[in-house]
């Protein structure tokens, strides 16, 4: 197993993790319009969705929890402000030719 930190020396952890997070965030808040156009409150709550979802886990189990938190933070975030993607193609025309 190696020893010491997998960044080259100078290189700040810390700063790629934050970097990795603020890229999550904008992620997840692009359907809702972006971070710019939301409240504090949502924005919080899509920033620490974020750092859940960016963050290493050892355990199946621990990513699991992880994911299911992020959703629970996203939910309110969803019923208050709704998404703002284009609807996919209607489901009529998903259909073969002649089907009811």
């Amino acid at each position: 197993m190696p020893v010491g930190t997998p960044f080259p020396k100078g290189v700040s952890g810390r700063a790629l993790h934050r970097q990795r997070v603020a890229v999550k965030a904008r992620e997840l808040a692009e359907p809702f319009g972006g971070l710019s156009n939301m409240s504090a409150l949502d924005r919080t709550y899509i920033e620490k969705a974020a750092v859940l979802l960016t963050r290493r886990v050892r355990v199946a189990e621990d990513e699991v929890r992880a994911l299911n938190t992020a959703r629970g933070l996203i939910a309110p975030v969803e019923r208050r402000r709704g998404r703002c993607e284009a609807h996919s193609a209607d489901f009529a025309s998903l259909l073969p030719d002649g089907a009811p």
